[in-house]
């Protein structure tokens, strides 16, 4: 049999003294009390339930909105380092194009005798500085640069007349503007 708290409880007692009445009515009143006491537990869970799907919910929207914060700073990274790459390409275009002008002075220099010997003596150091800074643009992903280096390596090695040099220090510096206006990797914003 249940009880609800709309049914009432009757106890008879007969031929019974008073200690035995006051223990069915203490009976009665425990049984209430562990009615009621049922009753205060559930609803208890229940709230407890309650509180724990509101915490799990505003503990998912929580982690939902940093997993959205953590997208959104990755993809804050990777633009700054597309954008430190591209201005590294840049710079390292540019060591390339003022060694190239360099080298291009050098041998002018040369063919024009103007302290040839002393400045013949220089070439095969540009040679090495042009080459060096031709593996470092490679290195950033640039597309290689293939008769600025066997430019590079002739210099270096003093089998290339001066002449020869200048004209082709020339077409490299030439080869390298034109790689600023037309290689994607060498623009800022550009990945």
């Amino acid at each position: 049999m249940v009880l609800s708290a709309a049914t009432p409880v009757v106890v008879h007692v007969s031929n019974s003294d008073g200690w035995t009445v006051a223990a069915a009515i203490a009976a009665a009143v425990a049984a209430g009390a562990a009615l009621w006491s049922l009753i205060y537990a559930r609803r208890t869970v229940r709230s407890a339930e309650d509180l724990l799907a509101a915490t799990r919910k505003a503990h998912d929207e929580e982690m939902a909105e940093r997993r959205a914060a953590l997208d959104q700073e990755m993809v804050e990274r990777h633009r700054a380092l597309d954008q430190e790459i591209a201005l590294r390409r840049i710079e390292q275009a540019q060591r390339v194009l003022d060694v190239s002008i360099e080298l291009r002075e050098v041998s002018f220099l040369v063919v024009s005798s103007r302290d040839p010997e002393a400045n013949r003596e220089q070439l095969p150091a540009y040679g090495a500085k042009l080459g060096a800074a031709l593996a470092g643009l490679a290195a950033l992903g640039v597309p290689p640069l293939d008769e600025l280096a066997e430019l590079a390596r002739q210099v270096e090695q003093k089998t290339l007349p001066e002449i020869q040099i200048m004209g082709q220090a020339e077409a490299g510096i030439r080869r390298v503007r034109n790689l600023f206006d037309t290689d994607a990797t060498l623009q800022l914003g550009a990945s």
